[in-house]
């Protein structure tokens, strides 16, 4: 290959001994008389290094020069590293705070996926009007019956509030006005009203809380204890054992 020199790399044999090195950095002077030292010395990189090691070594200033020389470049290079450091930190904060956004999100549409659409189960018991028909032990309990029948919820709403005060009537009332709110679809005010029917009610009222209570729950996700009350209605409940069987169909 025309023009191209592979230079042989110096040996260890040809370089200068240790004597020499260290005759050379305590003299140079002296060592500039013997013209073969200086002559290697600006061939050979071996002996470079190690004469300017030794130099270090009888030259404590210098050493020390050298040392404070190298502190500055790692100082400046942990600076460096400190910026990226810091650069990553705020991608983890923007990744985090993303992250907090969208986890809830994900959980929503989860479990939205996972819980099965209960919407057909979630109407009036059917018997409301006729358990009202037989209550009408007063003008309030009358404008009730007939608003419900004729499924102006709201006014009857207006009627069981001037009902409440009724002993006859007290214990149905609460009953009552659960159906009419999810008639209307507010499922949050029916269901502390049929909560407080689950144990101080008739049988019916009663059996029919338990059936809601057991649809709230499978909606906000306690579906082990919906299905427990769903169970227990199929057993041993006698009015709302079929709805209640449905359910369970559904949620298989």
């Amino acid at each position: 290959m025309d023009g191209f020199i592979l230079e042989e790399p110096p040996t260890v044999g040809k370089c200068l001994s240790r004597e020499e090195l260290w005759e050379h950095a305590k003299n140079p002077l002296k060592a500039a008389e013997t013209p073969e030292i200086i002559a290697h010395l600006d061939e050979c990189p071996l002996c470079q290094d190690a004469l300017a090691g030794m130099q270090y070594m009888h030259n404590p200033n210098q050493l020390s020069e050298a040392v404070e020389t190298l502190n500055a470049r790692i100082d400046d290079r942990l600076k460096t590293l400190s910026v990226n450091e810091q650069d990553w930190r705020q991608y983890y904060m923007v990744a985090a705070a993303f992250l907090l956004v969208l986890l809830p999100a994900l959980f929503f549409i989860i479990r939205q996926a996972s819980t099965p659409d209960l919407t057909p189960f979630m109407v009036p018991y059917p018997n409301t009007a006729q358990m009202l028909r037989g209550d009408q032990s007063s003008d309030a309990m009358t404008s009730t019956f007939i608003a419900y029948e004729e499924g102006r919820y709201e006014e009857a709403l207006v009627s069981l509030g001037s009902a409440t005060d009724i002993s006859q009537a007290a214990s149905n009332v609460q009953f009552y006005k659960a159906m009419c709110y999810i008639a209307l679809g507010d499922m949050d005010k029916a269901r502390p009203l049929l909560a407080a029917n689950t144990t101080s009610a008739g049988e019916e009222i009663r059996e029919v809380s338990v059936y809601f209570i057991a649809l709230f729950s499978v909606e906000e996700g306690q579906k082990t204890m919906g299905i427990a009350l769903l169970d227990h209605l199929v057993e041993n409940g006698n009015h709302v054992r079929r709805q209640a069987a449905e359910v369970l169909e559904t949620l298989k």
